[in-house]
């Protein structure tokens, strides 16, 4: 009596590591490995499983495209915002020196004088400070205009960290604050 048809471990393996594709990469590339290694043992006839292998192989191969796809948006965002977060952070440091002058030339008309003095005021009222870092950058195309907003932290050698939020935009080539708040 012939032996019942088997079906494939490296098939079925596709098929749960496809579907749990929810781990970044990982899962969905070894969907894909096991999913050829399924295929390859379903060409015997005592091996079943050829589709749940080409489903396996399929859904890890959405899952690569979809993790890289993501990944290569994210990174996309977190380069083109340099610029955005270089400026908010050179831009509380100016402030924290007391270096009203270069912190002025960092902005639009929208922000007075006054504000950059009260704000340079407050900084240094604080204390000491790490030199700030902007942890989140966004960006907007409106009406043929670049703006985007800008924020982090402010860490204090001595005393709890202080959020900051900038609003920004691009005039001729450069981002400028256009707002600000601590």
């Amino acid at each position: 009596m012939p032996a019942a048809p088997r079906y494939s471990a490296a098939a079925v393996a596709s098929l749960v590591l496809g579907i749990l594709g929810c781990i970044p990469l990982i899962t969905s590339m070894l969907a894909i490995v096991f999913g050829i290694a399924g295929l390859r043992a379903t060409g015997s006839p005592h091996v079943q499983g050829r589709g749940l292998a080409i489903a396996g192989l399929v859904l890890g191969c959405i899952g690569v495209l979809g993790w890289g796809g993501g990944g290569a948006g994210v990174w996309g965002v977190w380069v083109h915002t340099h610029p955005e977060r270089a400026l908010a952070e050179q831009f509380i440091n100016n402030l924290s020196q007391g270096n009203i002058t270069a912190a002025s030339a960092q902005c639009t008309n929208n922000v007075s004088k006054k504000q950059l003095t009260d704000a340079a005021a407050k900084l240094q009222g604080w204390g000491p400070l790490f030199p700030a870092r902007a942890t989140q950058a966004g960006f907007n195309f409106n009406n043929g205009s670049e703006t985007g907003n800008v924020s982090g932290q402010i860490i204090l050698q001595n005393g709890p960290p202080h959020t900051f939020v900038m609003g920004t935009v691009k005039q001729q080539g450069q981002w400028k604050v256009d707002s600000f708040n601590f």
